[in-house]
């Protein structure tokens, strides 16, 4: 299967993502397979955005891959600023674009040095919940 190379600012604009300030919402980073040149490039950087923006800026069918970065307070009142990885794939996607970002996920999540990665298929999913949900399966 076909790995995609990476563009570098792909890895800048998550750090940059990462580093900014963040409010009580979110800092997040989109970014989309070139499938002409089989790259993965930025789409679009979102500061302080809700999960209702976020879900706004997916398509209904075609996969992304996305950062979030915000404050998360644990169950023992400990504040961290975790980095969410998701990979974003509806079901109505075209199977050869499943399997390119299918292929390519692990490389970009270890260049991103991140090992919570979700797998996110309908983007209404995406809710405060969820995120809680599967941030306590990784905090345990």
């Amino acid at each position: 299967s076909t790995v995609c190379k990476i563009d570098k600012a792909v890895l800048d604009g998550v750090r940059k993502s990462y580093s900014a300030k963040i409010g009580d919402n979110f800092n997040v980073f989109i970014a989309k397979i070139d499938k002409k040149d089989l790259l993965v490039v930025p789409e679009e950087t979102l500061s302080d955005a809700t999960l209702e923006d976020v879900i706004d800026s997916l398509p209904e069918d075609s996969p992304r891959y996305l950062t979030l970065s915000f404050k998360w307070v644990n169950h023992e009142g400990r504040t961290t600023y975790p980095l969410a990885f998701i990979y974003y794939c509806p079901p109505t996607s075209p199977p050869t674009d499943m399997m390119l970002y299918a292929s390519t996920q692990p490389a970009l999540q270890t260049s991103l040095n991140t090992d919570k990665a979700y797998h996110l298929q309908d983007s209404e999913d995406l809710t405060q919940e969820w995120l809680n949900q599967h941030l306590k399966k990784f905090a345990s």
